[in-house]
């Protein structure tokens, strides 16, 4: 405000109070305006407002020896204090009233409520409760859960009969340097960056950093708004604003040298340079580089021009031509999964996507942000996103070359020292709030889990080779579904190679888990014959376990409806265990996998077939079952877990820090690519 104020040539009275007294003062003009508010309905009745100046994003603030929360809904009968008709409690009270929602004045006056345990939780803005933390030096209390499904974009509300100064203002912000946008948010939205937090550098570490005073780092230099050269020839980017952040921890040990991502990619690899940006970790890659663990997450997508029918998928590219940067990931990934497509490749993103602009290709396929980026900023108006690459896109890390594993391990710790404002603030520099791609959430591990990891890089995995939407093996492009897309997050948020083992039925990988020749089992129920050589996760995938019979059975509502009936079930699955066990006048009917037991149903070989709602699902659209239903629901639901081989519990231990870092967001996502079931 004081800067707005001075390059307005006015001066700005700041007036404080209860959030509610502030808005009040504000619908009966007794104040001009508002910094820093969520723009709703409600608010737009007595305020205009100007464009976003940032982002807010809410947490949940507990005591120390609470466990870490999954969700928003584990606070369900909980006593959580907020601010009174704040944005965090008007959003709650609408979509978690199972929350016991304690109205507070002020930020710190529910801070105080759960420093004197009258509430369970305070929820509010992370950067407040972050700068009442630290300032306060309040050490018993933790943030237990970033609350990324309600990010906000924060405005200055100004007095409804003023209308004129919003556009004044716009000119005003625009005008302020993203150099100093960043200092602002550093100031007030980081304030751990400012206190310096010391590196817990070993004295070995801190020995190298002695003999190498100069770090060259690899930025590539036509990748915006990620790494770039601006006009006067100075690295610039969100991947330069991370090396900065690193700077500031390593006395500016860092030295940028931007180049073609070929390039220094080689040069990486022949030990010319000594780290490289933006890098994403694969198995290929491992021979040459060191990896920290990812820092950004960005979804892979397809371009096209306005006018063309929409293009969903990798399938609907084939037999066209696909403009692709020379050297990228997707080169090999098309060619080696859609041989079909055509491949046109080019030096960068802006020249790919103007081949696509000017008609030489069909679509271009690759990092959203950056096309964003480049079609704004080269005005490309006749280009527009259509779907996305059922791939997981970038995760993006950096790479040191391979003799120096201790370079790798020092970057960690520097990474790992950066707080989540302070890599919102870099990212926000350069992309719209609402386009902003996630930070990925750090998995904070041990020493000694960081220990297993290095020990053990591969792991195997254990699946279902046909069980859609969850999980199925394919020719063309191995393991996908719904557990595969969770394993791709979590093989790159913990940099390990998750390797699916050899396609087998599903009786056959239950073995192989048996003897404890697979470390991992991706998508089961926890049974107690599978006690016996496995451990499990909490669950992460739940569906209901349903009933299917022909279409003219009427509606089934007890189990006890299909004694003396033959009833098939998946060999193995968690279905035939229950049923075996806890309802033994069932006559089970084993099959080899879900079509084959819709198919009984189909031919009357069975009267019914129980298994998870999806999958039938699936299974029955792809199929094109229209003599068989779903008629009725079991009292039983398929709570599916990653299964960790029995006398690991350390692996367990990472596992479940792995699926806890996956947000509701990201899960959603993964939900709503493969998931569409309607009752």
């Amino acid at each position: 405000a004081n800067l707005v104020g001075k390059m307005l040539g006015v001066r700005i009275k700041h007036v404080s109070g209860a959030w509610e007294d502030i808005h009040k003062k504000a619908k009966n003009r007794k104040i001009d305006g508002i910094r820093l508010l969520v723009k709703n309905e409600a608010r737009e009745e007595y305020l205009n407002f100007t464009k976003p100046l940032t982002e807010l994003t809410h947490a949940v603030l507990v005591h120390q020896e609470v466990d870490p929360l999954r969700s928003l809904s584990d606070l369900a009968g909980k006593k959580v204090a907020m601010v009174r008709k704040s944005h965090g409690a008007r959003y709650i009270a609408d979509k978690y009233p199972g929350i016991h929602v304690v109205a507070v004045s002020t930020y710190e006056d529910g801070i105080n409520a759960l420093l004197g345990k009258k509430v369970d939780a305070f929820f509010g803005p992370e950067a407040t409760i972050t700068d009442v933390l630290t300032k306060k030096g309040i050490t018993n209390l933790k943030i237990a859960l970033d609350v990324y499904e309600m990010k906000a974009s924060l405005s200055i509300g100004i007095r409804k009969d003023w209308p004129e100064l919003i556009p004044i203002l716009n000119k005003v912000l625009d005008a302020i340097p993203a150099e100093k946008h960043l200092k602002i948010r550093r100031k007030w939205l980081s304030p751990d960056v400012e206190a310096g937090k010391k590196l817990s550098l070993t004295a070995a570490e801190k020995a190298w950093l002695v003999e190498h005073e100069r770090i060259r780092i690899g930025t590539m230099d036509a990748w915006p708004p990620f790494n770039f050269v601006d006009r006067n020839g100075k690295p610039a980017g969100i991947g330069a604003g991370y090396v900065q952040a690193l700077n500031r921890r390593l006395d500016g040990a860092l030295e940028i040298v931007p180049g073609d991502w070929k390039v220094i990619y080689e040069d990486v690899k022949e030990k010319r340079l000594d780290a490289l940006m933006d890098i994403t970790p694969k198995p290929g890659r491992e021979a040459h580089f060191n990896f920290t663990q990812p820092y950004l997450n960005v979804p892979h997508v397809i371009v096209a021009k306005n006018d063309v029918p929409f293009i969903s998928n990798e399938g609907d590219l084939i037999g066209k031509t696909l403009a692709l940067e020379r050297g990228f990931g997707n080169v090999k990934y098309f060619r080696e999964n859609y041989p079909q497509v055509k491949i046109k490749e080019y030096r960068d993103t802006p020249h790919a996507l103007g081949a696509v602009a000017r008609g030489e290709a069909d679509a271009y396929a690759g990092n959203r942000s950056v096309a964003l980026y480049v079609i704004e900023n080269e005005v490309i108006s006749n280009l527009r996103i259509h779907g996305r690459l059922k791939k997981a896109g970038s995760m993006l890390s950096i790479g040191t070359r391979k003799d120096w594993p201790i370079l790798r391990d020092i970057l960690q710790k520097v990474l790992d020292d950066i707080s989540q404002e302070e890599k919102r603030a870099i990212v926000s520099q350069w992309v719209a709030p609402e386009k902003e791609m996630p930070v990925v959430p750090v998995v904070a591990l041990t020493p000694e889990e960081k220990a297993w990891l290095a020990a053990h890089p591969v792991l195997k995995l254990g699946y279902d080779i046909d069980w859609p939407p969850i999980e199925k093996w394919t020719k063309d492009e191995g393991l996908v579904g719904l557990s595969a897309d969770f394993f791709s997050i979590i093989a790159q948020r913990l940099g390990v190679t998750i390797e699916p083992a050899t396609p087998m039925d599903w009786v056959s990988m239950l073995e192989l888990a048996n003897k404890g020749e697979l470390d991992l089992m991706s998508a089961l129920v926890q049974t107690p014959q599978r006690d016996e050589f496995l451990d499990f996760t909490q669950p992460y995938l739940t569906f209901p376990m349903v009933i299917v019979t022909r279409e003219e059975v009427t509606y089934i509502g007890k189990m006890n409806e299909l004694n003396g009936k033959k009833v098939g079930v998946v060999a193995g699955y968690a279905s035939q265990d229950y049923l075996t066990n806890l309802h033994p006048k069932i006559k089970i009917m084993p099959a080899q996998d879900v079509r084959k037991g819709l198919l009984d149903v189909v031919q009357g070989n069975t009267f019914a077939f129980v298994g998870n709602l999806a999958t039938i699902s699936h299974i029955i659209a792809r199929e094109g079952l229209s003599e068989i239903k779903i008629s009725g629901e079991t009292p039983y639901k398929y709570d599916l877990r990653i299964g960790i081989r029995k006398g690991e519990p350390v692996l367990g231990l990472i596992m479940q820090k792995a699926l806890d870092s996956i947000s509701e967001e990201e899960r959603g996502n993964i939900y709503s690519r493969w998931v569409n079931v309607t009752y």
